[in-house]
Parts: C-alpha cells; sequence; structure tokens
C-alpha cells in the first residue's frame, strides 16, 4: 500500500516494553522500510529488465521484482505503528484518530486521482481510449475509497496503486479498532497467545499466495475478498508483533534481534534469488518488522541512513504519485508507439532515470508542499478542543 498504504514515521517509548510511555523516539528500522518497500513498488512497475534486456538487468529485476509483494509489508507495517501510536490499554480519542487517519490519507489520496482523471481524459480525447477511467459510477467508487473490495481491485482503481490505500482505509475503520477492543484486557501474562497468532496469521497469508489458492475459491486474486483479506492478515500481524512486545517487560535483546534480521534479509535475497515461490516472503517480513523494532539494531542502524530516512518520511508521496508520471510518459507522450516501442538505447540511458528523478523530485514537492502542510492544517484545524478542567 498503504501506508497498507505507507504512514507517517512512527513512534515508539523509549523503552519498548512500557507501552504508552512519554519518551517515544522514531522507529528508523521501519521508516526505512517503509521507504525501501515504496521505490520497489516504482521500480517494478517500471519494469526495468523490458527496458534494457539482458542478464544483469534480469538479475536486478530479481530483486525488484516484488512490487505486489511490498504491500503486504506496508500493511504490517501499519499494524504494528497504529497499535503503537493508539495503545489499546489508554484512552483514545475515536473522534481524533479518524481525524488523523483521514489527513494522513486521503488528501493525497485524492489529489492523484484527479490527476489521474485528467490524464485519461486527455487521454481519450486525443485517441478515444482509457473511457472506462471516465466512468461516474467508477469515478465515485474511488472517490469513496471503496475500489479495494473488487475482485481485480487495481483494475477497479483509476490509480491502480491506490487499491491498498482504499484496503488501508477499511482497516482503520474496523480492524484496528476490533482488534483493540479484543486486546484491552489481554493478561500480559500470556505472551505465548500473541506469538501463536502470529505463527498462524503468517501462515494464512503465506497460503493465500500460493498457486493452489490463487487458482481456486480460497481467496485467490479473482476472488473478491482477496485484497481485502490480505489486508487483514498483514495488518493483524504488524498489530500482534507489537503486542508481543508489549507483553514483555524488556526490549528484545540487541544479539538476538541482529541475528533475525540477518536471517529474514538472507530469506528475502534466496526467494528472489533463485525465483522461489514469493509467498514466503510473507514469515520474511513478520521476522523483519520484529528484527528492526529498535533502533539500536544493526539492520536498523543501516535503515537509518539518510537515503533511507528520506524515502521512508515521502514513501506515500512516492507510492501514489509515481503511476501519473508513468501514465503522462506512456499515455501522453509515447502513445501510439507505446512503451519501449522504437526507442533507442541513447533514449532509454535518459528516459529510465528521467522517470525515477521526476518521481521522487514530485514526490518531494508534494510532501513538503502539500502532504504535510494539509495533513497539519486539518488536524490542528478540526482537532477538538480538549476538555476544561475543574475550576
Amino acid at each position: 500500500m498503504l501506508n497498507a498504504s505507507p504512514n507517517s514515521p512512527p513512534i515508539i517509548p523509549a523503552r519498548i516494553g512500557d507501552a504508552g510511555g512519554t519518551a517515544r523516539v522514531h522507529i528508523d528500522g521501519h521508516t526505512g522500510l517503509r521507504g525501501i518497500a515504496a521505490m520497489v513498488v516504482v521500480l517494478g512497475h517500471m519494469r526495468l529488465n523490458e527496458w534494457f534486456p539482458g542478464d544483469l538487468t534480469d538479475l536486478l529485476g530479481r530483486f525488484v521484482s516484488w512490487e505486489g509483494e511490498a504491500v503486504d509489508l506496508f500493511f504490517m507495517l501499519s499494524g504494528f505503528i497504529l497499535y503503537h501510536n493508539y495503545p489499546p490499554r489508554e484512552r483514545v480519542s475515536w473522534a481524533d484518530y479518524a481525524l488523523a487517519r483521514f489527513a494522513r490519507i486521503y488528501p493525497l489520496f485524492l489529489l492523484c486521482l484527479v490527476l489521474c482523471v485528467a490524464l485519461d481524459a486527455y487521454t481519450y480525447l486525443l485517441f478515444g481510449v482509457a473511457k472506462d477511467n471516465l466512468d461516474p459510477s467508477k469515478i465515485l467508487i474511488n472517490v469513496l475509497l471503496l475500489n479495494g473490495l473488487f475482485a481485480n481491485a487495481p483494475r477497479a482503481s483509476i490509480n491502480p496503486t491506490s487499491w491498498s490505500v482504499s484496503i488501508e482505509a477499511i482497516l482503520y475503520c474496523t480492524a484496528f479498532p476490533l482488534l483493540s477492543l479484543l486486546v484491552k484486557n489481554w493478561r500480559a501474562a500470556a505472551r505465548l497467545g500473541p506469538v501463536l497468532l502470529i505463527g498462524g496469521l503468517t501462515a494464512l497469508l503465506t497460503l493465500l499466495y500460493l498457486p493452489s489458492a490463487a487458482g481456486g475459491g480460497g481467496g485467490g486474486a479473482g476472488s473478491s475478498y482477496h485484497y481485502l483479506l490480505r489486508g487483514v492478515l498483514a495488518f493483524s500481524i504488524g498489530f500482534f508483533i507489537r503486542l508481543t512486545l508489549d507483553a514483555n517487560p524488556a526490549p528484545p535483546r540487541r544479539a538476538g534481534s541482529a541475528v533475525l534480521g540477518a536471517v529474514s534479509v538472507l530469506g528475502v535475497a534466496v526467494v528472489l534469488f533463485f525465483r522461489l515461490p514469493r509467498a514466503l516472503l510473507m514469515p520474511c517480513f513478520a521476522v523483519l518488522v520484529y528484527a528492526t523494532a529498535t533502533n539500536d539494531t544493526p539492520l536498523a542502524g543501516f535503515l537509518k541512513r539518510p537515503v533511507f530516512r528520506f524515502l521512508g518520511t515521502r514513501s506515500y508521496s512516492i507510492y501514489l504519485i509515481h503511476y501519473p508520471v508513468l501514465l503522462l510518459l506512456y499515455r501522453c507522450v509515447l502513445f501510439p508507439s507505446r512503451y519501449q516501442a522504437g526507442f533507442t538505447t541513447a533514449a532509454k540511458l535518459v528516459t529510465f532515470p528521467g522517470l525515477l528523478i521526476a518521481t521522487l523530485f514530485l514526490a518531494e514537492f508534494s510532501y513538503t508542499h502539500f502532504e504535510s502542510p494539509v495533513r497539519r492544517y486539518l488536524r490542528v484545524r478540526f482537532k477538538r478542543p480538549a476538555p476544561a478542567g475543574p475550576t
């Protein structure tokens, strides 16, 4: 996604076992993970090995070929972050929560939707294509963030990447309040329960990706509930990972987290390099989220580098804006020759980096001048005043 789509940098108590502590710091590792996942989505959609066929680009392409699965990582991070920022055992103002979530995802989503509709209208007027995206009912479905509920959610989405934003919004409204209610009185001594839940949920998410599930009625891509089920499972995994850290009064041991981080990264690399079933990425992601939950591990230290923090804080803009950039090139500039047809190698060497630079430039502009200011304005403008104390 979403944010799931990417979210703003998470905050965490100084001691991870102290839920609701007042001293909070950013989880740099999770910010970096979001940045990497967002760039994988961008590079995956740009199809590096199609622009530059060859053994080297084929090898590189394997490591950016998990753009679809990157969304599940977003959902896991989202579940973790929401538990973290709104601990179930603390009193939560659900009105403020709803305002914060709306301000976080909807303004930029709507802006990118308008851009895509405008580009589709331009294409239709000039070339007679993309008429489906101008259907008023389809536009309304997208405006209402219901596009993720369809059997082919990316196709039902005018901005195909925004299906995960739809699922994210639904999870905000349903899964998180229900999970919070479920664990509100969870006994801290029951530490094994969340671990077993994480294992079971991860197994279900992994099975959802297997060919047998995708081909039949087991929640595969042809099922109307496939995308929602992915979101619920991945989001719940992240939520319960944070719960396990709450149940443990001591923070995770640095050495153990370092080993888990190395194992998860190696697992991702092995799955991608040897082209193993990508379902195996799901347990790797779950371990990765746990292993980067504190800032004192080697992997978290690597992910806190400025480049990853830059990409992570702007990941939502990168995620949503890259498709209008591609649409502008493919539909409005290259059409009707389309894609790489007729491109010389020299032209490709200019155009491909140009797409990346344009995406990052517009994402930075959006984050600085639209996403962050609008989010702050809405949260200040519509935030309910605190009740007056006794006089």
